[in-house]
Parts: C-alpha cells; sequence; structure tokens
C-alpha cells in the first residue's frame, strides 16, 4: 500500500509553511522562489509560516493579503525567523496593495509577526519594509537590524499598528534616509501608525519623516529611543507623543 506525505500545505485552512515548498533557511541557499510560492498558495487573508532559520532572500512583493509569521511569544518579541538580504537590493518585503480608495481596494489585514528583516550590512536602496496601498496591519514582535537605509517606508497607507517592534542599525546618513518614511509623492495619505512598547536603537540620520494631509502621522505608545550621540540633536519630525 502507498502513503502520502501530508504536507501543512495540504491540511484545508491551515498555513502555508515555507519549508513544504522547498525553503531551507540556512543562510546561503537563495530562498526566494521558494517563499514566492508559499506566498502563492496561502489564500487571501492567510497566514505565512517560517520556523526558525535564515533566509537569504532577493525582493519579495506581496500583492495579497497575508500575514508573515515566526516562532516568538509576548515576553521576548524575539523572532528566530531572519529573511536577509542577499546584497544590495531595492528592498526584502514589499506589501502593495491596487490603487483605488481605502479600505476597498487597500491590502488589509497584513502583519509581520515574529520576523526580523536583516540587511546583513548591505544597502537597501529603498527600504526594509515597504507598505504601499494597506492598511489594517497589525504586527508582533517585528525586527529590522543592520540596513544602509531606511526600515519601513509607507505610502498611501493607513491604520497601522506595530507592537513591540524592534528597529536596531538601520539609517543611510549620506543620503538623509530616516528610520521610519512617509512617502510624500503622488497619492501619499499616510495615517494612524502607532509603535506600541517599541524599541529604536542606533539610529542614524533622523528616525522619523514625512508628510501626510493629516498632522499626526505617527504615534508612540511607550517603548525607548536611542539616537547614535553623533546624531542626537537631529530633528524628529511629524511624530506624536501622546500623554
Amino acid at each position: 500500500m502507498s502513503l502520502t506525505k501530508v504536507t501543512y500545505s495540504m491540511i484545508d485552512g491551515a498555513v502555508v509553511n515555507v519549508f513544504d515548498y522547498g525553503a531551507i533557511g540556512d543562510g546561503a541557499t537563495n530562498d526566494t522562489a521558494a517563499i514566492n510560492a508559499a506566498i502563492a498558495a496561502a489564500p487571501d487573508g492567510g497566514t505565512v509560516y517560517f520556523p526558525d532559520g535564515n533566509y537569504a532572500i532577493d525582493p519579495i512583493t506581496i500583492t495579497k493579503p497575508l500575514r508573515l509569521v515566526g516562532n516568538g511569544n509576548r515576553q521576548t518579541a524575539y523572532s528566530n525567523a531572519r529573511l536577509q538580504a542577499r546584497g544590495n537590493q531595492t528592498h526584502l518585503i514589499m506589501f502593495k496593495g491596487g490603487a483605488g480608495t481605502f479600505p476597498t481596494d487597500f491590502l488589509n489585514g497584513i502583519g509581520l509577526d515574529y520576523i526580523t528583516l536583516f540587511g546583513n550590512n548591505n544597502t537597501i536602496s529603498d527600504a526594509a519594509l515597504i507598505i504601499w496601498n494597506g492598511g489594517m496591519l497589525n504586527s508582533i514582535g517585528f525586527n529590522i537590524t543592520n540596513c544602509i537605509g531606511s526600515a519601513i517606508r509607507l505610502k498611501n497607507s493607513q491604520d497601522l499598528h506595530f507592537v513591540q517592534a524592534h528597529i536596531a542599525d538601520v539609517g543611510d546618513n549620506a543620503n538623509q534616509k530616516p528610520m521610519v518614511y512617509a512617502d510624500p509623492t503622488g497619492n501619499n495619505n499616510v495615517n494612524n501608525v502607532y509603535f506600541v512598547d517599541a524599541h529604536f536603537e542606533s539610529i542614524g540620520w533622523s528616525l522619523m519623516d514625512g508628510w501626510s494631509s493629516d498632522d499626526d502621522i505617527f504615534s508612540l505608545l511607550g517603548g525607548k529611543i536611542e539616537m547614535r550621540e553623533q546624531y542626537a540633536g537631529q530633528t524628529i519630525t511629524d511624530f506624536a507623543f501622546p500623554l
């Protein structure tokens, strides 16, 4: 009698495991194609699961609402699932929705839980994470480290909640790029971006910057900010410090 190996993705309603699509997670193998295959297999509103490992990737663009999830817990907010740049590149992960109006044409319900985006000290010419026409993001234990460039670029997106995010050793002093950036070009309505119990460490040029139709783009609710000493005098703009 022949037996069929059952994988996570064969179970209706289960999360999609990148290992089932050939990802290795050894930090050397190019896992881009395997991860893209897992993303393609996941349904809208689904979850793509990353077991512990270092996943070397080229830029990945996601055009449907998904959550990328690793292992973690609220006590440590630490992830052993690390997506790392293979070299100098435009970005690591981009969520890109349609060009219509919020919320109809946006990617709603996106997220990254217990995932680390690791620049590997490469130049990231755009940003490690790009959210373009996205909304209703709720992420916990999300980390971005070791990037020459911006950590996050937001364009025409709103209602984004980053809980226990840790962003460290990210910035581009030569090109004056901030850690988190609300893109002022084109359709640029960026609003209601919350960082809850976040830790910003070793900030380079500036922490947050941008333009929006709303005066208050960013809100910091708890957490810690650590500027690099030689840049500690830089201005933090468009940043709301709630009481």
